[in-house]
C-alpha cells in the first residue's frame, strides 16, 4: 500500500542527520502527500526554511508567536490538521522535554496538545541512546502512546559505531505506509463489528429461546392455536457472508409429546 493523499506534519529537531528530513518530504510529496513542517531552532542550524518551504510548497512554521498566522492558534490548528506527526532526527533533549511534559516553544507545545498518533525518530551517538536516562525516557514516551522507529546500527557522524544512526528516509516511509495500512484494516474491521455480532447474536438467542420452548410441556400447550411459520434468516444480506443459513420453524404445536423430544 502507498502512502497518498495523507497529511503529515514534520517536526525538524536540531541533529546532523536533519537532512534526510528533505529526503523523506520528496517521498511523501511525489505520492501526492500534504506535508507542513516545523522547524526548531536547533534544527534550523543544519537546514534552512528556504530548502523545506521549496520542497513542502507551503510555509515552514518556526514560532509559536507568529505575526504573519496570529488569527489561528498554531499549535492547535497544526495539530488537528495532521493525520500522522513525524520528529525527526528525535534528538535525547528533545525527548527528555516531551516525557516531562514541556510545552516551551511551537514543536513540544504542538506534540503536547496533539490529539493524533506521533512518530518519534531517534538519532544520538551511541553512549547517548544507551544511557540509562535516555532508556527510561523511551520507557515513557512508549507508555504515553509515542511510536518509535530506529534507532540503527551503523556508523555516525561523529565517527563511532553502535545504535544511534537515525533510520533512513526509505524507511521511515515503509513504516508509514504499514502504519497507514493497519489502520485502515482496524476501521474496516470496526465498521463490520457494528452490525454482524450484534445478529449473530440474536440468531443465537432465538434460537437458545425455541429449545426452552420445546422442553416446556405446558408452554407447548399454551402455544396450541399458533400456526405453522417458516422464516429463512440467511436472506437477509446481513447474514451474508459469515454466517450459515438459519431457519426458525415452530413445530406443530398439535402433538406437545414430539416438542418434547425435540
Amino acid at each position: 500500500m502507498t502512502v497518498k493523499n495523507k497529511k503529515i506534519l514534520i517536526i525538524i529537531g536540531g541533529g546532523i542527520a536533519a537532512y534526510k528530513s528533505l529526503d523523506l518530504i520528496r517521498l511523501l510529496k511525489k505520492n501526492n502527500n500534504e506535508v507542513k513542517t516545523i522547524l526548531t531552532k536547533s534544527g534550523k542550524e543544519f537546514v534552512t526554511p528556504l530548502s523545506i518551504s521549496t520542497l513542502t510548497r507551503s510555509k515552514t512554521f518556526e514560532n509559536i508567536f507568529d505575526k504573519e498566522t496570529e488569527v489561528e492558534i498554531d499549535h492547535i490548528s497544526l495539530s488537528r490538521w495532521a493525520d500522522l506527526i513525524i520528529v525527526l532526527p528525535t534528538t535525547a533533549n528533545f525527548m527528555t522535554k516531551l516525557s516531562l511534559g514541556k510545552a516551551e516553544d511551537l514543536a513540544t507545545t504542538v506534540i503536547l496538545a496533539s490529539n493524533k498518533d506521533i512518530l518519534l525518530v531517534p538519532a544520538m551517538n551511541v553512549r547517548m541512546w544507551i544511557h540509562k536516562a535516555t532508556q527510561q525516557n523511551v520507557k515513557i514516551l512508549k507508555d504515553y502512546g509515542y511510536l518509535f522507529i530506529g534507532p540503527e546500527k551503523g556508523e555516525m557522524a561523529c565517527g563511532e559505531y553502535g545504535e544511534g544512526k537515525m533510520s533512513s528516509p526509505r524507511q521511515i516511509y515503509s513504516f508509514i505506509e504499514k502504519y497507514f495500512n493497519k489502520k485502515s484494516i482496524a476501521n474496516n474491521e470496526d465498521k463490520n463489528v457494528e452490525i454482524r455480532p450484534t445478529i449473530r447474536g440474536k440468531k443465537l438467542k432465538v434460537l437458545y429461546s425455541l429449545k426452552l420452548e420445546m422442553n416446556s410441556t405446558i408452554a407447548a400447550r399454551e402455544m396450541a392455536g399458533m400456526p405453522k411459520r417458516k422464516e429463512n434468516l440467511a436472506a437477509s444480506p446481513l447474514s451474508q457472508p459469515d454466517t450459515k443459513a438459519v431457519e426458525i420453524v415452530t413445530p406443530d404445536l398439535e402433538t406437545p409429546g414430539k416438542i418434547a423430544n425435540a
